[in-house]
């Protein structure tokens, strides 16, 4: 038997910092409901967040400078 895989597309990323808690928030949207896996890296200071079954449409950026952002988060 053969399958057709169809995975999820990424469609747009969006990085914000609430005004009210000052939480960094990354908002991601995609043509289907996606399931993550977020794995913390205190060493390098990173968060990696796998979206298995998912593909980064052309037009969204591999990655959204915000070191403007009064957050911890620079990239």
């Amino acid at each position: 038997a053969s399958f057709i895989y169809a995975a999820s597309e990424i469609s747009d990323v969006k990085f914000r910092v609430d005004k009210n808690t000052n939480e960094s928030i990354i908002e991601i949207s995609s043509t289907e409901a996606i399931k993550y896996n977020s794995q913390p890296n205190s060493e390098d200071r990173q968060l990696v967040i796998d979206l298995p079954n998912s593909k980064l449409g052309e037009s969204v950026p591999r990655s959204i400078d915000a070191s403007s952002y009064p957050s911890v988060v620079s990239l």
